[in-house]
């Protein structure tokens, strides 16, 4: 669509400089997040990491298609309060398995 100018005292002007901050460090974060997810899946399902990989990303798919479907019923603000949310219990829940499975006797 057009970028048009904004003249409401509610519309915030953007800043290019720190939209591309942000992007930069949700872009690391998703590549750290993806790193730590593949590895738990490789040492938890270390027989046959196969259907552990397909089952990863088949909850990523849905994932990304479920707030593909909410965007548009809610704000960016509660989306990206979600996102925080959900990536920081399911960063300990992957941190957790992977240290349960290594150090398991």
């Amino acid at each position: 669509g057009n970028i048009t100018k904004h003249n409401g005292s509610t519309y915030i002007e953007p800043r290019k400089e720190v939209v591309l901050l942000i992007s930069v460090l949700l872009a690391m974060s998703d590549a750290g997040f993806n790193i730590l997810a593949n590895s738990s899946v490789g040492v938890t399902f270390e027989g046959d990491s196969d259907v552990g990989f397909m089952m990863l990303n088949a909850v990523m798919s849905l994932g990304t298609g479920t707030l593909f479907f909410i965007s548009s019923q809610l704000s960016l603000f509660w989306i990206a309060g979600l996102e925080v949310v959900l990536g920081t219990v399911a960063t300990i829940c992957i941190v957790l398995n992977t240290f349960r499975t290594c150090f398991q006797d």
